[in-house]
């Protein structure tokens, strides 16, 4: 019974601080971002990094934990459609071509990727555009 009591009262004392801490308004006080989109396309740094941003996506054509759940190479396998010439033996839709609509994980995720990437590539290009000259000191950019 004093075990009982025990158990009780440090689940108690647990859930008081862990409720405490949780309702702290030190941590609700989240300072606002530095950057913005109007504020960070002011030099060709700042340009190079988002290049890289919008080509980060190609990691999702082989990556093994894409943002679609994981489905391995799932971009990867969606390549191998129109050729022929690979088979996998095992009767897949992939290898049939039989059954596949855009509500197939394997082939969302891919338009998923692709799209991202074409949006992000966009802001680039729309941001380049309307950028002073200065801001460009590498020739051809």
């Amino acid at each position: 019974m004093k075990r009982l009591v025990v158990q009780i009262f440090s689940c108690a004392i647990t859930l008081t601080l862990v409720i405490y801490m949780a309702c702290n308004k030190k941590s609700l006080n989240v300072p606002s971002p530095t950057q913005s989109e109007g504020t960070y396309f002011t030099n060709e740094a700042e340009f190079r990094t988002a290049i890289m941003g919008a080509y980060s996506v190609l990691i999702d054509f082989y990556s093994s934990s894409n943002a679609g759940g994981g489905f391995g190479n799932a971009e990867l396998q969606a390549w191998y459609l129109p050729g022929d010439d690979l088979t996998i033996g095992n009767g897949n839709s992939f290898e049939l071509f039989k059954g596949l609509s855009s509500a197939d994980p394997t082939i969302n995720q891919l338009w998923k990727s692709c799209y991202i990437m074409i949006g992000r590539a966009n802001k680039i290009l729309e941001k380049a555009e309307s950028a002073p000259v200065n801001v460009f000191t590498t020739l051809g950019m």
